[in-house]
């Protein structure tokens, strides 16, 4: 919760910066907006950790294999990435660029989730007999 608050504080003086310089630069506005979204993930990339691991002891004990939550955590990865690259193509000017980018995470993310699907799919194939 306290570093959600430091990144949450540090995200509202970026946004009134970026705010204040895009009239006068808006190249500037937008690297000050890119190197906040740098550091935002880089304060955030300790907990990355134990989100794997308390994630991979939940589906250890449903019994799913560690590929599993590899995929869970890539999926998530993945999802927060498109949303933010999107974010900040839209906040450039470049709607359609961030938009591709978005369908090209969705299909990161499917392709990532394979052996997520594959799972399922042989759970099911056991419960109905298959």
């Amino acid at each position: 919760m306290e570093l959600y608050l430091k990144v949450a504080a540090a995200a509202i003086v970026s946004a009134v910066l970026t705010a204040v310089l895009s009239k006068s630069s808006r190249a500037s506005a937008l690297l000050i907006s890119l190197a906040a979204c740098v550091v935002f993930l880089a304060s955030i990339a300790s907990l990355f950790g134990t989100v794997r691991s308390r994630l991979g002891s939940i589906i250890a004990a449903a019994g799913f294999a560690g590929e599993t939550v590899g995929s869970l955590v890539k999926i998530c990865i993945i999802a927060l990435l498109t949303q933010l690259c999107e974010a900040f193509c839209r906040e450039s000017g470049s709607q359609s660029i961030g938009k591709a980018a978005e369908i090209c995470g969705g299909f990161a993310a499917l392709y990532v989730s394979l052996p997520l699907i594959e799972s399922v799919w042989s759970v099911l194939k056991t419960l109905i007999g298959g």
